[in-house]
């Protein structure tokens, strides 16, 4: 079977090194067409967000700087001959207004801090998998606050009969007025686990978001107000602080209420002391157990399989091929940038093909297992890799491990996002890349690559699939701005001494 050999591709049976298939006539026409266009918002429209808005302002606090996040993925296959209706129906929850939309009203989801709907047509799929009866694929995705259950169970209560309306759509999707439990139990059944997750705002819900939000904006008032006063003439940051937290308790009486703590990553000498058992302390244990025989055999027998990997995968790099510049980029990226930089975030979604056999497939599992255990357990901080601007980002494989999906949502325009990648994070990049088809040339799994920084954009772009329906629960912050009101928030409590109430201010 192709998926037991050894090679990664390419072959005479592997599809265009390109991923996305040259589109028929009309579709390339569509592909020059301006974007769904999103109708100003009317004033009940409004009123219904800031009430939306407001429903949670004080829910939740106890569980500030607390609070649990994880990603969810439904994978749902769509019915033949039902893309264009589904379309339409997602074009509508977009067209009408993301946020207080009908079908999906999602500022009332008060547990979603982004959420999507992406329409992975058959054609693409087909062409991706090499499998001729391959259906298209809707993908609900969310990154959400607390536990999957209770997320869930807002979801379907809010939004049930909206999403039973776009199931409809789909294979074995709810039947008419089966309800909320129905309608869960579809999504349950669907569900795809993530093999990497980061959240560049950890711990901080949704709700203590837009209520720090509130905070910040408390205390830059009060300060304007105030600007010719005594307080803040005498230019003691002490005394400045002291009476902003005297106005900020009284106008915010939750803000009395101190939030946990800002996250923190595993300390290095825990990962130090964790590296060192692994590689010194079970040798010798095994030494003491097994005797010396055995243990230097299996050492042996690891280092030299380990050698072998590492030659096995040079030899698979020096035949795989670059994907050609696609003749449709030019107009697949000026789709894609109409709808991109409309607010201070962006986001992407991404579908490659893996390389061919096992080999490759394992590898790519390894290292995002590993790339999942560093964003979980070290950058947690609000930085990966020093990349400041990721709110959420997540690597999925599907299709029993034939195609490898990317979730991103990010801050500011698309060039500065890749372009802090090549700069910051091109071997953890390349690292997972290298194993798709088509990737730029690669050597020992981490270099090369994604420093060609042409080719790899244009890769990237090429691997680019439109997201049908993208919200943001809080769409005018930054990952900056986000952290920067949680220390803002921390700062209200405690002792201070003249120099930490300087650089306290120096944050608002």
């Amino acid at each position: 079977m192709a998926t037991d050999e050894p090679r990664s591709g390419p072959s005479p049976d592997d599809p265009p090194l390109a991923a996305r298939p040259a589109p028929p006539a009309a579709q390339a026409e569509a592909l020059a067409a301006p974007p769904v266009q999103r109708a100003p918002r009317d004033a009940a429209q409004k009123e219904r967000a800031a009430r939306w808005v407001a429903e949670g302002a004080e829910e939740g606090l106890a569980g500030d700087g607390r609070t649990g996040q994880a990603s969810f993925l439904a994978v749902l296959p769509v019915r033949d001959g039902h893309e264009g209706p589904l379309q339409t129906i997602l074009e509508t929850i977009e067209a009408e207004d993301c946020e207080t939309n009908h079908i999906i009203p999602f500022l009332r989801l008060h547990t979603v801090h982004f959420a999507r709907f992406v329409l992975y047509d058959a054609r693409l799929r087909r062409h991706v998998t090499q499998d001729k009866g391959a259906p298209g694929l809707l993908l609900f995705a969310t990154d959400y606050d607390g536990s999957q259950d209770a997320h869930l169970d807002e979801v379907v209560g809010v939004a049930g009969a909206g999403l039973q309306s776009i199931f409809e759509h789909c294979q074995g999707g709810p039947a008419p007025g089966a309800g909320p439990a129905a309608v869960k139990a579809y999504l349950l059944a669907h569900q795809r686990p993530s093999n990497t997750f980061y959240s560049g705002t950890r711990r901080r819900s949704v709700l203590q978001i837009r209520r720090e939000k509130r905070l910040r904006d408390c205390i830059e008032d009060y300060l304007d107000r105030e600007r010719d006063g005594a307080v803040l003439r005498s230019g003691d940051p002490v005394k400045i602080r002291e009476a902003v937290r005297a106005h900020v308790f009284a106008a915010l009486p939750w803000a009395k209420e101190s939030p946990g703590p800002y996250p923190t990553a595993v300390p290095t000498a825990a990962v130090a002391g964790l590296a060192l058992l692994v590689l010194v302390g079970l040798p010798a244990a095994a030494w003491l157990v097994f005797g010396g025989v055995v243990t230097l055999s299996v050492v042996g027998a690891l280092l030299l399989a380990l050698l072998v990997s590492a030659l096995h995968l040079r030899m698979l790099e020096a035949t795989d091929r670059e994907a050609p510049r696609p003749d449709t980029l030019k107009d697949h990226t000026s789709s894609l940038a109409a709808r991109e930089d409309q607010i201070v975030q962006n986001q992407m979604t991404s579908v490659r093909r893996i390389k061919l056999g096992r080999f490759r497939l394992t590898l790519i599992r390894l290292v995002l297992w590993a790339i999942d255990k560093v964003a979980r357990w070290l950058q947690v901080a609000g930085t990966l890799a020093g990349i400041p601007s990721i709110h959420f980002a997540r690597w999925v494989i599907l299709d029993e491990g034939r195609t490898l999906v990317f979730f991103s949502n990010f801050d500011g325009s698309w060039e500065n996002y890749l372009g802090d990648f090549i700069d910051k994070s091109a071997v953890g990049l390349t690292a997972v890349w290298s194993n798709c088809i088509g990737f730029p040339a690669t050597r020992w799994l981490v270099l090369g690559g994604a420093r060609a920084e042409r080719q790899f954009k244009d890769y990237t772009r090429d691997s680019q699939i439109n997201t049908a329906v993208w919200y943001s629960a809080y769409k005018t912050l930054t990952v900056s701005n986000i952290n920067a009101n949680s220390f803002i928030r921390l700062g209200l409590h405690g002792d201070m001494n003249a120099e930490e109430a300087r650089r306290w201010l120096l944050r608002l």
